[in-house]
């Protein structure tokens, strides 16, 4: 097959990115050790700003009626205004990780190369992930970030919870890789093409095999990607993991994850799954309300930070779940159809900054060489690093719900696109679940301002890079809230191009 430039330039951003991990990996074998961190830092640093880079100018380029979309390697990929956004997300997500392993990842072996190389490969997984326009490529990319995430979560090859992490998180991955195999084979089977649009053009025209396999083949796929963002009852492994894994790489993976993984099903819902709605609607339908619901309920009982923010993470995957199962009752309303893809588009930009800066707080709010995971290490800090507390409230207040953050336009965003749907259950529980969650967010606040300082601690941390992080995330939650006016025109235009 013969290469041409487009191919290339519809995967430029995640291309950058693997060329980058190989160079970061054979940096760190000529790289003196006291060096290789910041070789591989820059590195990154590197190749992160020319992906950046590669969006912005075909952003520049698109136009109300020019939709920006490169096809690439004869249609498997597509380089759209969906993949741009997600990709954007991306970027920006591993950007911050890497500023944050700056500290957690310091005189670490595991950080001399193979670390940072690992950290890029899985985010160009992503990006290849939501530009995929068939299933064979869908599944390279699936495998690439999955198996690149099991080593991470695994990279402290001396620590009892981090090796139970990455068996944890490798033996339930192979058996969501598997759901997703075995109904990619049954859609196959029914239209006789991997291409996604072809398949939703078959199924549209009747001219797809048995009704009963079209079914089983799209509950099998929803089961499989279930798994990889944690949707309840396919959330097991996500509390362990990301209390195992290192708290850089828990951040990670707690938004990038997600947000490749709603990209790709938006995208396979809407180019493959229209005719199908009434199929994937209700299930999508049972799963959002239970995630909900157990997400929000398990989150109350947790002493450990680390673990309640992974169980608001099953919370608000539920959310942006509802958001999407809304686009079963938009009919034939494109308006509806782009109203709610964009509301969940929007919601997962600005989780990535709410999350991944609360997680960094632990970094920084952590003493000696462990960070603040208890909920007992939280008590008195507003009195010990105030500014770095105010932040923390803000992260706290957003994934409540609480204006004037992100995550409260954010979530009336979510509801809006409900109510025009007429989906009003998953209103109701959405918002009463958002009341539920006050009580575990403020617990964090409570004990930061009201409750006082243990004696006998060891000396706080002086995390420079980490405090950047959660300082540039606050501003970031903050100000997507108060002018979010861009990036929802980003996220209506992502959808728009879907159903064009």
């Amino acid at each position: 097959m013969t290469i041409h430039l487009t191919d290339l330039q519809a995967m430029l951003p995640a291309l950058a990115l693997i060329v980058g991990a190989f160079i970061v990996v054979a940096a760190g074998t000529v790289v003196r050790p006291e060096k290789r961190q910041g070789v591989s830092e820059f590195l990154c640093y590197f190749s992160l700003a020319f992906a950046l880079a590669t969006v912005f100018l075909r952003l520049a380029h698109r136009g109300d009626d020019r939709p920006v979309a490169l096809e690439g390697f004869n249609g498997s990929v597509r380089l759209d205004d969906l993949a741009l956004f997600m990709t954007l997300t991306v970027i920006a997500a591993t950007g911050l990780t890497v500023v944050l392993s700056a500290d957690t990842m310091k005189g670490l072996e595991s950080a001399q190369g193979e670390y940072y190389g690992l950290l890029l490969l899985a985010a160009a997984g992503m990006m290849v992930l939501v530009e995929a326009m068939e299933l064979i490529t869908f599944f390279i990319a699936l495998e690439v970030l999955s198996l690149a995430l099991y080593a991470l979560s695994g990279l402290l090859r001396r620590d009892a919870r981090s090796n139970e992490a990455a068996i944890k998180y490798f033996v339930m991955g192979a058996f969501a890789s598997g759901f997703v195999l075995y109904g990619m084979a049954l859609l196959y089977g029914a239209t006789g093409t991997i291409s996604i649009p072809q398949i939703g053009a078959q199924i549209a025209a009747g001219a797809a095999g048995p009704k009963s396999l079209v079914t089983l083949g799209f509950v099998l796929f929803a089961i499989g990607l279930a798994f990889k963002v944690g949707v309840v009852p396919f959330h097991q492994w996500v509390p362990d993991v990301y209390e195992g894994a290192p708290t850089s790489v828990t951040a990670f993976m707690s938004v990038a994850v997600k947000a490749a993984g709603f990209g790709v099903l938006l995208r396979l819902l809407l180019t493959a799954g229209r005719p199908e709605a009434e199929t994937w609607g209700t299930l999508l339908w049972a799963l959002s309300i239970l995630t909900l619901v157990v997400g929000n309920l398990l989150a109350i009982g947790q002493s450990n930070v680390k673990r309640m923010l992974a169980y608001s993470s099953i919370a608000h995957t539920g959310y942006i779940l509802a958001g999407v199962t809304s686009l079963r009752g938009a009919g034939a309303s494109v308006a509806q159809m782009q109203e709610a893809g964009a509301a969940a588009i929007y919601y997962l930009f600005v989780y990535t900054f709410m999350t991944l800066g609360a997680f960094a707080f632990l970094i920084y709010a952590g003493r000696g060489d462990k960070d603040a995971e208890e909920i007992g290490d939280f008590a008195g800090l507003a009195k010990r690093k105030p500014w770095a507390a105010m932040a923390m409230t803000v992260f706290m207040v957003s994934l409540a719900g609480i204006p004037p953050t992100a995550g409260f336009f954010g979530k009336f965003l979510l509801f809006k696109a409900m109510v025009s749907a007429e989906e009003y259950t998953l209103v109701i529980v959405g918002v009463l679940s958002s009341a539920v969650s006050l009580y575990y967010y403020l617990r964090v606040v409570v004990y930061m301002y009201m409750k006082p300082e243990g004696e006998g601690a060891e000396a706080p941390r002086l995390g420079f890079n980490s405090a950047l992080v959660v300082f540039a995330c606050a501003l970031f939650t903050l100000a997507l809230g108060l002018l979010p006016a861009k990036y929802l025109s980003l996220s209506y235009q992502s959808i728009h191009s879907l159903l064009r």
